[in-house]
């Protein structure tokens, strides 16, 4: 099978088994030979699934080299699932930012462990997010409320993403897809100003026309908390009451205290692995499938 002949199939193509004992391919040469049959970008979006983080950035850089097509990492969650850990990783802004920006990547390359995660809907994301223009009126306390329930914390400076502050009539927010954190400035509820600021120096680096606060992880709260209410009644009798009483208080304080693993399903019960929230033709390419397969029984 010749790298053109890729296109022409939608089933997952092992590119690692064709060449190992032909070429000793690397996910550099996968990403080069990709780039160079432009007919598959063209018509198909294009998952390529590699044993490590390092194999997906290898193959995402030279595949970058040679296309302009739109490229992302889509990495695993740091926490290990149902660990105890609470903390919100970089890793968690990263995936929100993919499924934002999806409909607009043509290739992604991930690991086998962050597809079998299953994520929040896409079109339950394009629902839940905050949208700001210049000249707009905001009611700020509102607007406070809105960021605590898309997962966003509230500290003394918005130095890292998934964090806001409140400083008289400025709202600094960081949001997952942007490079650099949002001020944004009020006389009363009218939002006077938009602009990207540097963390380091606070000065302006842009204005902007439209800030989209995004949530900050994919446990977050949305809009309907009754029926978050009614699936956590539901389990009445089935769990443990005092568990119950503690998934309804963090639901009450929007405030994730475990591990989001458990809380996810209860939030969003139609979750989803990545490739589902696409509609597109897409290719799958396996990069070594017995290693694969390997990582997913680990």
């Amino acid at each position: 099978m010749t790298p053109c002949g890729l296109a022409k199939t939608t089933r997952p193509v092992p590119f690692g088994m064709l060449f190992k004992n032909l070429l000793r391919v690397n996910p550099s040469f996968v990403g080069y030979l990709l780039a160079k049959d432009k007919r598959i970008a063209e018509n198909y979006k294009v998952f390529a699934i590699f044993p490590e983080e390092r194999d997906c950035l290898d193959f995402l850089e030279v595949y970058s080299c040679f296309s302009k097509k739109k490229t992302a990492y889509f990495p695993p969650s740091s926490v290990l699932p149902f660990s105890e850990s609470i903390a919100i990783s970089p890793s968690q802004f990263e995936r929100m930012k993919v499924l934002w920006e999806l409909p607009n990547i043509k290739v992604i390359a991930t690991t086998v462990q962050a597809l079998m995660r299953k994520t929040i809907p896409g079109e339950v994301l394009r629902k839940e997010y905050v949208y700001i223009i210049p000249g707009e009126e905001v009611l700020r306390d509102q607007f406070v409320e809105e960021l605590i329930n898309l997962g966003y914390e509230r500290v003394g400076v918005a130095e890292e993403k998934g964090c806001f502050s409140v400083k008289g009539m400025v709202i600094d927010v960081f949001s997952p897809q942007y490079e650099h954190p949002a001020r944004i400035e009020f006389f009363g509820d009218e939002v006077i100003n938009l602009r990207l600021f540097d963390i380091q120096t606070q000065k302006s680096i842009k204005p902007l026309e439209e800030l989209i606060i995004l949530p900050a992880r994919e446990a977050f709260f949305p809009k309907n908390a009754k029926e978050i209410y009614e699936r956590i009644l539901s389990y009445r009798g089935k769990v443990n009451s005092e568990r119950l009483s503690e998934f309804l208080k963090q639901v009450e304080h929007r405030k994730v205290l475990e591990n989001e693993d458990f809380l996810l399903p209860l939030l969003f019960p139609n979750l989803k692995p990545l490739f589902e929230n696409s509609a597109e033709k897409k290719l799958y390419i396996l990069f070594e499938p017995e290693e694969l397969l390997h990582k997913a029984q680990e």
